[in-house]
């Protein structure tokens, strides 16, 4: 499928209902919730124990301060009480990971944060402040999206372009609103042939525009999207089939 080795990342310790273990043998990256829209301390440190058992990348999932929509909507914050808030939680992971003997390796954003660092550059630069301020050396994962990508690099930050096997996207590759339906896939053979298509770094729009030239060097499947957990080993044997490894 063009390559060879890829990066699969699962954003973790966000609901109780969801056994986050069930993914690790299958991934390579976690991204751990720092408890601003969902989580809690106990499910925050044993995702990051397990993560650790099986030698798995640890990165910070930092949002909005706004449990109540689990993150997924936009806030109107001033640049200074975002570049805070941030800032405390990407540091409250690292400090757990030190903890444990380890260091942190990436942050990617949640939800409505994410989609706003594409679309608005105050979010974005006061995303890259935060992360400057806490560890600048740590890699962002962030949306494969040309101008977002290069706009992190020119900041001086280490990125690795992200592409979703389970949700859609649009012309300008930017991800469909999950209020849209069709949205978040609902089925393997859907999340498996996306998968393949970022494989071979392309992706189709929900327009049937085919998308080329698509550089993804991680690949997240959701652990909230419904069924993802058992989708989880169908996609391992996907990948070992073709002959492409984790990492």
């Amino acid at each position: 499928m063009g390559i060879s080795k890829i990066d699969i990342n699962c954003d973790m310790a966000e609901l109780e209902s969801v056994d986050d273990t069930m993914f690790m043998p299958y991934i390579s990256s976690v991204n751990v919730c720092c408890g601003e829209h969902s989580g809690n301390p106990e499910k925050i440190n044993a995702t990051i124990r397990a993560a650790l058992n099986h030698k798995l990348k640890i990165g910070a999932h930092p949002s909005y301060p706004d449990r109540e929509n689990f993150g997924r909507v936009s806030m109107n914050i001033d640049n200074e009480e975002l570049v805070a808030t941030l800032m405390e939680q990407v540091l409250y992971i690292k400090l757990l990971v030190e903890a444990e003997g380890k260091s942190l390796h990436h942050v990617k954003a949640h939800g409505a944060l994410y989609n706003d660092l594409v679309s608005n550059d105050d979010v974005l630069y006061a995303f890259l402040d935060a992360i400057r301020y806490v560890d600048p050396s740590l890699t962002i994962y962030a949306l494969a999206h040309n101008k977002l990508i290069h706009k992190i690099r020119n900041a001086g930050f280490k990125v690795k372009a992200e592409g979703f096997m389970d949700r859609a996207y649009n012309d300008d590759m930017t991800l469909v609103r999950r209020t849209i339906d069709g949205s978040v896939y609902s089925n393997i053979e859907q999340v498996i042939s996306q998968l393949d298509l970022i494989c071979q770094g392309r992706i189709k729009s929900t327009n049937g525009k085919l998308i080329e030239g698509l550089k993804c060097e991680t690949v997240c499947l959701h652990s909230d999207t419904p069924n993802a957990a058992f989708w989880i080993q169908r996609i391992g044997q996907h990948l070992e089939k073709h002959g492409i490894k984790l990492g």
